[in-house]
């Protein structure tokens, strides 16, 4: 078995982890492809059970340089399943309860795998973890599908031949349906600039080939 200092150092990044989690808004609110929305959260609950088998299942090798690379794969495992978690939070179908549930589990089986590792072992079972992540919601208690026309207020889909969106006919468009500018010339294009970073959020989130998308109100 490994020194209690070595031990020590290996579970120093599991203690780090459990410091990073950031705090969850209140409000969630905008809209989002049901689609979309069903496709991440599958994602989301992919990457929290890899998490939760990192977590319970150390390697048998338990040579220094195994136990490093395990640790480094159990913390990059919860930087991805966060990361999901994060991007989904402002939509309205986000659960902040179990959002909180889950980065408490995450935080405790880190926790608790680090004692384990210090001590030298077997890490316990997660089972919180195992149990809030079948708990995600991922479909959609109402589907009233919003067209990206209705979404911005305008009469025409700001889209090209092929269906994607053009964030410039938005702006263009919005202008030009929105009466007179403020003094700045901004106030027409605010709305709609905040719209637009949240369907750029949507876009790098979405799968390749992924069709033009229409949103689902809450």
């Amino acid at each position: 078995m490994l020194p209690r200092g070595a031990r020590e150092r290996l579970a120093q990044p599991l203690r780090e982890a459990c410091e990073g989690a950031q705090l969850l808004r209140a409000s969630h609110t905008l809209p989002i492809e049901a689609g979309l929305w069903g496709w991440y959260s599958d994602g989301l609950v992919e990457r929290l059970r890899e998490l939760a088998t990192g977590l319970e299942h150390f390697p048998s090798d338990t040579s220094f340089g195994s136990l490093s690379k395990h640790v480094e794969s159990v913390v990059a495992s919860r930087g991805s399943a966060l990361s999901v978690l994060y991007a989904l939070e402002p939509f309205a179908p986000f659960d902040r309860d179990i959002a909180q549930r889950i980065l408490q589990a995450v935080d405790t089986g880190l926790a608790r795998a680090a004692t384990s590792l210090e001590d030298g072992t077997e890490p316990p079972r997660p089972l919180e973890l195992w149990r809030t992540c079948e708990e995600w919601p991922r479909g959609l208690p109402v589907d009233t599908e919003i067209s990206l026309s209705q979404l911005f207020g305008l009469d025409e889909e700001p889209v090209d031949d092929i269906g994607d969106l053009k964030p410039g006919w938005v702006l263009i468009r919005s202008w030009a349906t929105s009466g007179s500018a403020s003094e700045d010339g901004t106030r027409p294009a605010v709305g709609c600039c905040e719209r637009l970073q949240v369907l750029q959020r949507q876009t790098m989130l979405r799968p390749a080939h992924w069709r033009p998308p229409t949103f689902t109100g809450a």
